[in-house]
């Protein structure tokens, strides 16, 4: 006959154990977390006091933290305190002036329109004096206008040559000046002075060829001069009034030139003057503005109160709670699996001993 089964273990008194066990560990390693500390600034201190949980209706601990600072640094903190709450009056006390002051749209009609710049004004030719292009005395006119107009196309093409050798290196340089100035086709200071050089370069071309017809009639003359071997006092004489004549136009050409130069520049000088008052008028107009919200804001910053600082605390680690229904099942499983093993000895015994009456019987 073979042993009955273990008795099956009680689990949940087992699970009772366990949870009791938990909550052992829990307030143990609870209060182990919960160190009072000290240092040079003050301390931290914790306190308990039992209480009922509404959600559950249990007995809890209900756990307070308490800093307190020494008397210097409760001193530094109430003055740090007081510095703030001053600051902070000190602010809201300038927020309607602010509020005044920065209320209305700035009046932009107050400064004026900007002014965009003069024009160069042109020169009016019908206001100099006649030039004389070839003298009068039809017996040299034909072979003196060959060598004038050979003289003054020759003369004008080295000039012209020059010019545009230079006002092309001129003109580079410019554009990259201007534009290491950080100015750029439309602003007013890149238009001036594109116009500035382009008068300065239509001048000097003017000036090549007012040049080239005074020269070339004394380079005619000249060539004229050596091919005649007599006569020629009458064209020396007329050739010598049309020089004057072409002197004095291009005297007047240079002086009229002069003069709508100097009106250019005044003209500039004033408009890049009356644009300086306007942007100063702006400036301190916008200064006068924000005035006292920088003052607000300088009052406002630095506002936060820094306490000290405890050390932090080195938190114990959590222990693992007794494991009851665990070792529970482990020792039910250990005698069931006796009481297994010694069923099927029993079983084994049983089983030979039948086989042993059996052979009795055929050789009895």
């Amino acid at each position: 006959m073979g042993k009955s089964a273990p008795k099956t273990p009680d689990y949940q008194g087992a699970a009772q154990a366990t949870a009791d066990s938990s909550k052992e560990v829990t307030t143990a390693q609870t209060w182990a977390n919960r160190p009072d500390q000290t240092n040079p600034w003050g301390s931290t201190t914790w306190g308990a006091q039992s209480t009922i949980d509404p959600a559950t209706g249990q007995s809890v601990d209900k756990w307070t933290q308490n800093q307190t600072l020494n008397p210097e640094s409760q001193a530094a903190l109430d003055s740090q305190m007081a510095v703030t709450t001053g600051r902070s009056q000190m602010g809201e006390g300038m927020i309607g002036r602010t509020s005044q002051e920065l209320g209305q749209p700035m009046n932009w009609d107050q400064f004026g329109e900007l002014n965009r710049g003069v024009t160069a004004e042109a020169i009016d030719m019908a206001d100099l004096p006649g030039g004389v292009g070839s003298v009068g005395t039809s017996q040299y006119d034909q072979g003196h206008d060959q060598y004038r107009n050979e003289a003054e196309n020759a003369l004008f093409d080295r000039s012209s040559k020059r010019l545009d050798t230079r006002f092309g290196q001129d003109s580079k340089a410019l554009e990259v000046k201007l534009a290491s100035q950080g100015l750029a086709a439309g602003d007013q200071a890149y238009d001036a002075a594109m116009e500035n050089f382009n008068n300065s370069r239509n001048d000097a071309y003017s000036s090549a060829q007012n040049d080239a017809i005074t020269m070339g009639g004394a380079e005619a003359s000249r060539n004229f001069g050596m091919d005649l071997s007599a006569g020629g006092q009458r064209y020396a004489e007329e050739l010598g009034a049309g020089n004057f004549a072409n002197q004095a136009r291009q005297q007047s050409l240079n002086e009229q030139m002069g003069i709508k130069d100097r009106a250019y520049s005044n003209a500039t000088d004033e408009a890049n003057n009356a644009n300086a008052l306007r942007t100063s008028a702006i400036n301190e107009e916008q200064t006068q503005r924000q005035q006292s919200l920088n003052e607000m804001n300088a009052v406002l910053s630095g506002q936060q109160v820094n306490p000290a600082q405890m050390a932090p605390v080195n938190m114990a680690s959590r222990s693992s709670a007794v494991d009851s229904t665990g070792a529970m099942q482990n020792a039910y499983s250990a005698d069931l699996n006796r009481t297994n093993a010694s069923n099927m000895g029993i079983q084994s015994m049983s089983g030979l001993g039948k086989s042993a009456a059996g052979l009795v019987g055929m050789f009895g």
